[in-house]
């Protein structure tokens, strides 16, 4: 007899399972550092600061030593865990159990990647939807037990504050996480009405980034942004110390990027690797798309410009702009041609021994996490009350420029490093970090279409506010762009297999008039017969939609509060959308799962010959962009 709450296939999921539950409160995330400010510390003396990525031009792309061995370690925890979801779970039914895939000697399974949309608070909520759908945890979702599949799980903006929390709170039910953020307090005046409290929680805002600036570093807006998103997303803050800013590692400062894989269950490789993206501000302010480049939407960064990732164990891009990384726990560090020198402010406001050249605690989540969702450049739309209050706080207590003050600052740890396409900041002293949704991508995929990684099927969840009231869905819902543009960035802007990725529609008009925003689509199917490693991934595209039943979850961007009725709403209206998909009419298709479970295998069904089933020949029939 199970305990109640688990799902009713046993076997290897179920001691996954126990295992998670076991762990839930005693492997929550805690800081590693004293507080907010970074601070110098020896240099490793067995790790290169500097790693070049190669690139697939040159056919000598690598990904790091510790993603390397966690990719091995994963592998084998994940291997009876795709075996049970086929033979128990939900993809029973692809007709599949009696082929070579079920064999006990077969380990060959898809890397599958998870990509979770900005969108401020609503892409977090999708994203939590998404996540209690997909668990195995979740005893009435026909998906249960995908998510514990995947080896990646990227975030952007809204997104990576999902992501993130979830990471640092040891993957808790989706309900019990959400009801964790307190969303029912503004993101930036939670005290509603009552002044004295506003001004509590901003003085503590103040007080904790200054921290970083009297260490010598330079503060922005994202550094106040993204404390106040730490109060919601990160462990350890509750109605009743919410207006406490005591001790220093209140409210998450001094939880780091890097300290999630010291966590026990990085450590067994029980989880994925996960990934926040952001974007480069070009040096060249000027620079835009070409002119022929039909990009989909608004952009404030050209496709042309680097995109970062962040992981527990490097930070940089494999772009052929750059293609370096430094490891996350010294993020903060300079380097010039991979030595590392201490900047004179940083010295002279530590009195650090000169030894000390390596900097420690600057990627702290919450910066992290205010950096990938740092609009504040460029958004139009944002509620003045709002701008202006992290504006003018940020310029008060940071010593930049005002117009430098509304993005993300970072040490350059590439200095003298110039990629195969060029580097616009080798000769800069400081990076700067913008959205990871500016250049129009709002979808975290870059990193998933990396070579090297070999991520063969990706579920891209899309919770991006593209139409206007003259789309088929009315205003507020995505309406392909983001795909589009990732398209366009692949197959325009980078060298060719620099990005794989499979022919989307490039026209935002056709992606709705096609009900392509309103269902699950799958791109990239068409691959040819025993391909061992396919040019591509194969995509599968979750929009958020309209549902049958009410509410409707096209809240705005900057809604930055939703009461408690709201967000359980939300999550039962995402359940269903991802759940009971409205294909091809409206009404949930009862095959859904079961099409899902074809599309996670198929490239495995592809490179070991076996032949597509009937049951998932049907599904692409009906899922499948032609």
């Amino acid at each position: 007899m199970l305990p109640p709450g688990y799902p009713s296939f046993a076997g290897p999921l179920f001691l996954f399972l126990l295992e998670l539950q076991g762990q839930a409160s005693s492997q929550v995330l805690t800081a590693s550092v004293p507080s907010y400010a970074p601070v110098p510390v020896q240099c490793p003396s067995n790790e290169k600061l500097l790693r070049l990525a190669g690139s697939p031009e040159a056919r000598n792309q690598t990904l790091s030593s510790f993603e390397t061995r966690f990719r091995q370690g994963r592998k084998s925890v994940l291997d009876p865990l795709w075996r049970d979801f086929f033979t128990n779970g939900p993809g029973k039914a692809t007709g599949y159990q009696s082929s070579p895939l079920m064999t006990e000697n077969h380990h060959d399974w898809p890397i599958f990647g998870i990509a979770f949309s900005g969108g401020g608070l609503r892409a977090s909520l999708y994203a939590a939807g998404i996540m209690q759908a997909l668990d195995p945890r979740s005893t009435s979702s026909p998906l249960r037990g995908a998510y514990p599949l995947a080896s990646y799980v990227t975030g952007l903006s809204g997104g990576s504050w999902a992501v993130t929390s979830a990471a640092a709170d040891n993957y808790p039910l989706a309900p019990d996480m959400v009801a964790g953020w307190e969303l029912e307090k503004d993101l930036v005046l939670p005290g509603g009405v009552n002044p004295i409290k506003n001004a509590e929680f901003l003085d503590a805002l103040g007080d904790t980034a200054k921290l970083k600036r009297d260490a010598g570093f330079l503060i922005s807006a994202a550094d106040v942004w993204g404390r106040a998103v730490g109060y919601h997303f990160l462990p350890g803050t509750d109605s009743k110390n919410f207006y406490t800013n005591s001790p220093t590692t209140a409210h998450g400062a001094g939880m780091l990027m890097s300290g999630l894989r010291n966590t026990k269950q990085m450590q067994s490789f029980q989880v994925p690797i996960t990934i926040i993206v952001s974007n480069s501000k070009p040096v060249d302010e000027t620079a835009r798309n070409p002119s022929n480049l039909s990009v989909s939407g608004a952009t404030y960064v050209p496709l042309s410009a680097a995109v970062y990732e962040y992981s527990p164990f490097e930070f940089g891009s494999f772009d052929p702009q750059l293609s370096a990384f430094i490891p996350t726990e010294y993020l903060g560090t300079s380097l010039v041609a991979g030595k590392p020198f201490l900047p004179s402010s940083v010295a002279r406001a530590t009195r650090t021994s000169p030894q000390n050249q390596c900097i420690r605690g600057f990627d702290q989540l919450s910066f992290i996490m205010g950096s990938s969702a740092n609009l504040f450049n460029a958004a139009a739309g944002v509620p003045i009350q709002y701008q202006s209050i992290v504006d003018t706080l940020a310029r008060k207590i940071s010593s930049v420029s005002s117009d430098k003050v509304l993005t993300a600052r970072y040490p350059n740890p590439f200095q003298g490093v110039n990629g195969p396409a060029g580097y616009d900041r080798t000769s800069k002293d400081e990076l700067v970090i913008v959205d990871g949704g500016e250049n129009g991508e709002n979808i975290p995929l870059n990193p998933l279409l990396v070579p090297a990684r070999q991520v063969e099927v990706i579920l891209a969840t899309d919770a991006s506010m593209d139409s206007n009231k003259t789309g088929v869905n009315g205003p507020g819902w995505p309406n392909g762009s983001s795909m589009i543009n990732t398209f366009l960035r692949a197959t325009q802007i980078l060298p060719a297999g620099a990005a794989p990725f499979p022919r989307v529609p490039t026209d935002s008009k056709t992606w709705e008039q096609q009900g392509l925003t309103s269902r699950p689509v799958f791109f990239g199917c068409e691959t040819p017969q025993n391909d061992a490693r396919p040019a591509y991934p194969l995509i599968i595209y979750l929009p958020n939609s309209p549902t049958e039943s009410l509410p409707l979850t096209n809240y705005s961007t900057y809604k930055l509060q939703y009461s408690k009725e709201e967000t359980s709403s939300f999550l039962e209206s995402v359940m269903e959308s991802t759940t009971r998909p409205r294909v091809p009419f409206n009404k949930g298709d009862a095959d859904w799962p079961t099409c899902f479970s074809c599309a996670l295998v198929d490239r495995a069904r592809n490179r070991h010959n076996v032949a597509r089933s009937a049951a998932c020949e049907n599904c692409f029939k009906r899922f499948c962009y032609n």
